[in-house]
Parts: C-alpha cells; structure tokens; sequence
C-alpha cells in the first residue's frame, strides 16, 4: 500500500472505531433504561444501628483530623462513651 491508500485505511479505521463506540454507549443506555436493575431490598436501619453507624464515623473522623482548635481527645472520649451507651 502507497501512503495515501495507509492514510485513508486509518482514517475509516478510526471512523469505523468511533460509530462502534457510539452505538455501543447508546445501545448501553437504552437497555439501562428499558430494564434497570432492580436494587436489592435492604433490611431497613433502626435509629440503634444509625446512631452506632455515624458515632463510628465521626469517632474515625475525629482521629484522622489534624490542627483543630477544640480537644480532638475529649471529643473522641465523649464520642465512645455515646457509642457504648446505644450499644447496650
């Protein structure tokens, strides 16, 4: 193949790459939109279980936390005290 004969391969190459992306991300997206998937049922969180779940979060936030200007150890104390009452 001569050079120009190369150019016009790679250019209808690429073309044809791009319409095969295209449809493809249309296509994705119209399944995605005639059958979604159905989420899975989950078991509905008591107030016990949201409270022990954020108490964590914030205990853990607390501790990664750097330069405050109130006492991060006394926070964390009050914090885990909180968490063992609800975990009763």
């Amino acid at each position: 193949m001569d050079d120009t004969l190369k150019a016009a391969w790679e250019i209808a190459n690429k073309a044809k790459k791009d319409a095969r992306a295209i449809a493809h991300t249309m296509f994705t997206r119209v399944v995605r939109y005639a059958f979604p998937t159905e989420k899975e049922a989950q078991a509905p969180k008591t107030l016990k279980t949201r409270i022990s779940t954020e108490l964590a979060a914030l205990i853990n936030a607390c501790e990664k936390s750097e330069g405050e200007d109130f006492d991060v150890l006394q926070v964390i104390n009050n914090l885990r005290a909180t968490l063992a009452l609800v975990n009763k």
